[in-house]
């Protein structure tokens, strides 16, 4: 065992000109280190870990020195190279940018408008499209045989073609029925 006692200074291993390049204060414990430490074992932090340092990374690798995750200092963009697997919320407040493939398995909630550049799809079989407003249902279409179902107003702006013509059954009844 190696004891040091003092008050008010610190152990130091400095470079043959005088810089300090290990310190550490007798009073609190503070390390300073100049150099690389490099920790074979397992480390535990048991208080906040703070990287300040411009244009550097929090970055781990594989024993073969690949990043696999990187924190970049200067602007916060985070990288993975793997799965990323969250079993509490996310909260996005910026653009959410998905290059591939995306799967659900649950309900998605959208409060703005959605926009589609390309074919809208729905591959589902016994499921419907529905569309309320709010609490009542004023357009749907089923899935399994293609009804639709519309409480409103239908306007045809152009050439309409029905691809059958027997069987269609307009109701009369109405006071604005087509005669």
């Amino acid at each position: 065992n190696v004891i040091f006692r003092a008050d008010n200074k610190s152990f130091n291993i400095q470079t043959n000109a005088g810089v300090d390049k290990f310190t550490v204060d007798y009073d609190n414990g503070n390390t300073v280190i100049q150099g690389t430490v490099d920790i074979q074992l397992e480390t535990e932090i048991t208080d906040n870990l703070i990287i300040r340092a411009d244009n550097k990374k929090f970055d781990i690798q594989t024993d073969a020195g690949v990043s696999v995750f990187d924190v970049d200092t200067d602007n916060g963009n985070t990288h993975s190279d793997g799965t990323l697997d969250v079993d509490g919320g996310v909260t996005f407040n910026s653009t959410l940018d998905v290059d591939n493939n995306t799967t659900l398995n649950a309900e998605l909630d959208v409060d703005g408008d959605v926009v589609f550049h390309n074919d809208f799809l729905m591959d589902v079989t016994g499921k419907t499209f529905t569309i309320t407003n709010g609490t009542a249902q004023k357009f749907q279409i089923t899935s399994t045989n293609g009804n639709t179902d519309i409480e409103g107003t239908l306007n045809v702006n152009s050439l309409s073609t029905f691809e059958k013509t027997t069987n269609i059954t307009v109701d009369t009844s109405a006071a604005d029925a087509i005669t």
